[in-house]
């Protein structure tokens, strides 16, 4: 998964890994049934990642790209 958002920074983006690249990287990983993954990973989201300290760029992210 962080390879994979080590890829989309150095050819999408300008070579700095950055949450959004991660997210995208995690989210193509987890997220493979489109009926029930979503839901889980969103509850996730809230429960685990969103309370961290220092993780809100990364919560931001993958809010974004769960929408």
């Amino acid at each position: 998964m962080l390879t994979g958002g080590i890829a989309l920074a150095a050819h999408f983006g300008d070579g700095t890994l950055r949450p959004h690249d991660v997210a995208a990287g995690i989210l193509g990983a987890v997220v493979r049934d489109p009926s029930t993954d979503p839901v889980v990973w969103r509850e996730y989201l809230e429960t685990v990642v969103k309370p961290r300290a220092g993780w809100d760029g990364f919560y931001q992210a993958c809010r974004e790209l769960s929408a």
